[in-house]
């Protein structure tokens, strides 16, 4: 008996492939964000440390210069070679926080990060465009703008961020964005349930918690 094979090329669902990658790149945007976010963070606050330094060092010196701290005859031993030591000191603490924030690279990172948001946004732009327009536009140019643009698009911008970002990091972010996308879809449900049962009249909304509706007055608007 002879053996075949038929092969058929698999139906695209269009609209369902589009909404999946809308979740997959908001995800990944969310995620990127968070990250960027995180660094911001930690860089502003080696900054504000290294200000805060700085300006104690200025008091410091100040205070020396001033109050003449290095004279060991009025102020003793121990208080002018303090004052000696202590605007070294934090000179060379101030140093050692600047190296580190240029080892760490915050601003380079940071750059690279809202550049691949900003290509996520593109993805994202083109994907809502799309599936307004799936109902409007012939299917073989939603299919050609789909493998041409969108997909071109998506897998540039998933690129950028696998070369820059380091595996156990993009795992780290793209789980918390995921829960937050879960989180907000299970909000916008509970809000359109509590919109459809407005709309049924089954729920009373409350405008305050001892306010009645005959305790509402409008103000009549005067024209001018």
């Amino acid at each position: 008996m002879e053996n075949r094979v038929i092969s058929s090329n698999p139906v695209l669902d269009l609209y369902t492939k589009l909404n999946d990658i809308l979740y997959s790149t908001r995800s990944k945007r969310d995620g990127v964000a968070l990250l960027h976010e995180h660094l911001k963070i930690e860089n502003d606050n080696y900054n504000k440390v290294v200000i805060v330094l700085s300006l104690f060092t200025a008091f410091v010196e100040t205070l020396k210069s001033n109050l003449d701290l290095t004279d060991k005859e009025i102020h003793g031993t121990t208080i002018a070679h303090a004052s000696s030591i202590a605007p070294i000191f934090l000179t060379t603490i101030i140093g050692i926080i600047s190296s580190l924030m240029k080892f760490k690279k915050f601003p380079e990172t940071m750059e690279i990060l809202l550049k691949s948001r900003e290509k996520f946004n593109s993805v994202i732009v083109k994907i809502r465009k799309m599936s307004e327009e799936l109902n409007f536009k012939d299917l073989d140019y939603c299919k050609r703008v789909y493998v041409d643009e969108i997909m071109v698009s998506y897998r540039e911008a998933l690129l950028e961020v696998e070369s820059n970002v380091y595996p156990d990091v993009r795992n780290k972010y793209f789980k918390l964005a995921q829960r937050n996308i879960i989180q907000i879809e299970k909000d916008d449900i509970k809000f359109k349930d509590k919109l459809d049962k407005l709309f049924n009249n089954d729920t009373i909304i409350e405008i305050g918690s001892n306010v009645t509706n005959e305790e509402i007055e409008l103000e009549p608007i005067n024209s001018p």
